[in-house]
């Protein structure tokens, strides 16, 4: 129980306590979705390649 008090850190003690707190937004990759899904299909190519060029 010690370590995880060590990284447990202090909450907010002004008793709101709701679940809607000041979070930033979250990150949007909808713009980018494209270029992550050529970089996968690259990185899955080479991968393949790799592995038959070592068999």
């Amino acid at each position: 129980m010690t370590d995880f008090m060590m990284y447990a850190q202090p909450g907010d003690e002004t008793g709101g306590g709701g679940l809607e707190d000041n979070d930033p937004p979250p990150a949007p990759i909808n713009s980018q979705l494209i270029l992550l899904v050529i970089l996968g299909i690259l990185f899955v190519f080479n991968t393949y390649r790799l592995k038959n060029k070592e068999a």
